[in-house]
């Protein structure tokens, strides 16, 4: 079972945008959700999988060993995560490859990101090597244009969370061995 976003079905935050993804979707009560992983109700020979953005967020009584045996997080692109992207959608390309890791090395990219940055170049590596500088740009402005924006909303003082690779290594909670890489 995959349960998407859970901190937005447990969460206390504000309603969800009626034109957005969440629209006419009814929040599970937590109760009723800790009931199905392991109440009453819940049955056996299951895996269940939870994602969210906000680790942190959680409910202590949801991520609590027994309920969650294992915890990962998923960062950002290592360098050789990014060298091995574009051979994939670029085979025999590895000395292309080599120039687009080393650009964008410390870019703090997401796998799902570099995905998207490539379907717009499929049968063209030149292209991608070449609009992968004014995309990270492109990028960088619009980040940074969204931390302003946070910063002198009245609403948003507070609230600001880490970068995703701030938040370190895979964690692991729960389960009999734990590793981290």
């Amino acid at each position: 079972m995959l349960l998407e976003d859970v901190d937005f079905a447990v969460g206390q935050s504000t309603a969800a945008d009626p034109s957005g993804p969440y629209a006419g979707i009814t929040r599970v009560s937590f109760s009723g959700l800790l009931n199905a992983l392991d109440g009453v109700v819940a049955t056996e020979e299951r895996i269940v999988f939870m994602t969210t953005n906000h680790h942190s967020k959680l409910p202590r009584a949801l991520v609590r060993p027994g309920r969650v045996d294992l915890s990962v997080y998923v960062g950002v692109a290592t360098r050789m995560q990014l060298y091995k992207m574009f051979v994939r959608f670029f085979p025999e390309k590895e000395d292309m490859a080599e120039q687009f890791a080393t650009i964008c090395d410390g870019e703090g990219l997401s796998m799902a990101e570099l995905q998207g940055f490539f379907m717009f170049f499929k049968s063209n590596p030149e292209g991608a090597l070449a609009n992968v500088g004014p995309y990270l740009e492109a990028r960088r402005q619009a980040m940074e244009e969204q931390s302003s924006s946070e910063k002198s909303s009245p609403a948003s003082k507070g609230t600001t969370s880490p970068a995703p690779h701030s938040e370190g290594p895979m964690k692991v909670e729960g389960g009999s061995s734990p590793t981290e890489e």
